[in-house]
């Protein structure tokens, strides 16, 4: 049992190949937006975050010190979205079963 506890703290979050539904970003900052939201899910798998909520608003502050400006941040397993957004700046994907929807606006 202690093993797979201890296995299971290991995984390999990097290895995680995320799944994009739509794009509207340059390749340099899609990376860097997934790399965040990747950090975020880590530290929920850790017990760092007990909600979306809480990944969402780590993701933002960290897209606004990175992208600067107002970004909007939606995580979870579950959403429709229909958004105004500036020009180059959205992205949705999946990393595993949860969703991410990053884009600026305002």
């Amino acid at each position: 049992e202690m093993t797979r506890v201890a296995q299971h703290k290991d995984k390999d979050f990097d290895a995680i190949v995320p799944s994009i539904g739509q794009s509207d970003m340059s390749d340099e900052h899609q990376d860097q937006a997934i790399n965040i939201c990747r950090e975020a899910y880590k530290m929920q798998h850790e017990g760092e975050f007990k909600y979306f909520k809480d990944m969402a608003e780590y993701i933002k502050k960290e897209m606004e010190e990175k992208f600067e400006d107002s970004w909007h941040v939606i995580v979870g397993t579950n959403f429709g979205s229909f958004v105004s957004y500036e020009h180059k700046t959205l992205i949705l994907f999946w990393l595993e079963h949860i969703g991410f929807l990053l884009y600026k606006h305002g």
